[in-house]
């Protein structure tokens, strides 16, 4: 009777940690016969009786993890991940519904080894039904991500780690309250123990949190800058092939315009053909200077995009050559470059004055690549931040606006650059200084 207790709780054993690994950590097995051999090999062993009612419990759960993690598909380093896992998280599930059974049976429930073996049978039986549960759900319902939830998700994990943290600070303070009333050395060395333990646990816990919470808002703004800089490439390569297209045209037409211009020539028509060259030019110049070139790939892509959403009339004028070998990574030049274009870009066009202008330069002086970009606006329209030494936001949210040029202001003297803003004469001047990666 005992041989089968034992096989059994053996077998729910395997069927629970292979519930774990198959349909909710989704992985796949290899060589499989491996595992049949360790499994059989091991109720060998119980009817053998070499592993008996007084194993500990715990290296039941260890033979059974071991065997999956000698068949996982995958690299040594992750069967190492999921192995910890799963014991943490399979065993801690399991002393819930322990303590849960406990609290309905009473405690008269474990009065023998018979009556232990069969609540952790029960155990098992009832630990398989909920993951069985848990991977049914989560095959039926699809998640879904709403940006609007993330606050509630982000405060629901401080809020179970709070708990964490509640839980082991009340649970060394119940050791530390037996200790004063069981006169026990072994039990107070014991309890001492524990509550080193768990004030280290503890400790690392709030540093972990802080840890991931700060990895978490530097991923999210290389990840919002790596979106910036893939979007303005795209518009970049977006606005290369409507050059092209347009090139493409001209050519077509190229053909038409010479023999129209040869019949011209051969009549003497001398007053047409000036006309008629007067036009190709200007039709030639509408297409002419589209694509803006100073040798960075990055700073091409952002001048080209928000320069062609200039508005007719804006002169603009782009010279120099910006280096490639720039001390910043590409994600944070387009986080530079973009936003300076993109505020002048959207003053002008905001702005109803003659004469509107926006002048780029780029030259490299000392190790630092010099970036100035002068535009035209009315008078009083920016005005400047005296705190942070940059423009204040004209927009209505000035919550989630206006943050553009602090982003540019930080990530250059981040990178040991300067960032200089000002305003003279109706015009409003950008001064960027970046070091150069020269050896």
């Amino acid at each position: 009777m005992m041989t089968l207790l034992l096989i059994g709780i053996f077998v729910t054993e395997l069927v629970k940690y292979g519930v774990w690994f198959k349909k909710i950590g989704g992985l796949s097995f290899t060589r499989c016969y491996l595992g049949g051999i360790v499994a059989v090999s091991y109720i060998v062993l119980i009817c053998m009786g070499v592993v008996n009612e007084n194993t500990l419990l715990f290296f039941w759960n260890l033979a059974a993890v071991l065997m999956y993690g000698m068949i996982m598909k995958c690299s040594s380093e992750k069967r190492v991940i999921y192995v910890l896992q799963a014991l943490l998280i399979v065993i801690c599930l399991g002393e819930i519904i322990n303590m849960m059974i406990r609290l309905i049976g009473g405690t008269e429930w474990w009065n023998d080894w018979v009556e232990l073996r069969t609540n952790y049978l029960i155990n098992n039986v009832i630990v398989i039904f909920l993951l069985l549960i848990i991977s049914l759900v989560r095959e039926k319902v699809k998640y879904k991500y709403v940006k609007g939830n993330e606050k509630i998700r982000q405060w629901g994990m401080y809020l179970a780690v709070i708990i964490m943290g509640i839980a082991i600070f009340l649970t060394v303070n119940g050791f530390q309250n037996i200790v004063r009333y069981v006169e026990d050395k072994r039990i107070s060395t014991f309890s001492v123990l524990i509550s080193f333990l768990s004030f280290i646990c503890i400790a690392c816990l709030v540093m972990m949190v802080s840890y991931i919470f700060n990895e978490n808002k530097r991923y999210k703004l290389y990840l919002e800058k790596d979106m910036l800089l893939l979007e303005t490439q795209k518009n970049m390569y977006e606005t290369m092939l409507a050059k092209n297209e347009e090139t493409r045209k001209f050519r077509h037409d190229i053909q038409n315009h010479l023999i129209c211009l040869y019949e011209l020539a051969d009549f003497g028509n001398l007053e047409k053909v000036k006309n008629y060259i007067r036009g190709m030019e200007g039709s030639f110049n509408s297409n002419y200077n589209k694509v803006y070139i100073v040798g960075n790939s990055v700073v091409d892509a952002v001048l080209n995009y928000y320069i062609s959403m200039l508005e007719k009339g804006v002169k603009v004028s782009v010279d120099g050559i910006c280096s490639e070998k720039i001390k910043m990574t590409d994600a944070e030049l387009c986080t530079v470059i973009s936003n300076l274009i993109q505020n002048a870009e959207e003053a002008l066009n905001r702005s109803a004055a003659d004469n509107k202008y926006l002048n780029i330069n780029f030259n490299s002086i000392d190790r630092y690549l010099n970036i100035r970009i002068k535009n035209s606006i009315t008078e009083n329209a920016v005005h400047l931040d005296n705190k942070n030494e940059i423009p204040k936001t004209t927009k209505i949210n000035n919550e989630e606006h206006g943050i553009g040029m602090k982003n540019v202001k930080s990530t250059v003297e981040k990178n040991g650059g300067m960032f200089e803003v000002k305003i003279e004469n109706k015009e409003f001047v950008v001064h960027v200084m970046i070091p150069l990666d020269i050896e």
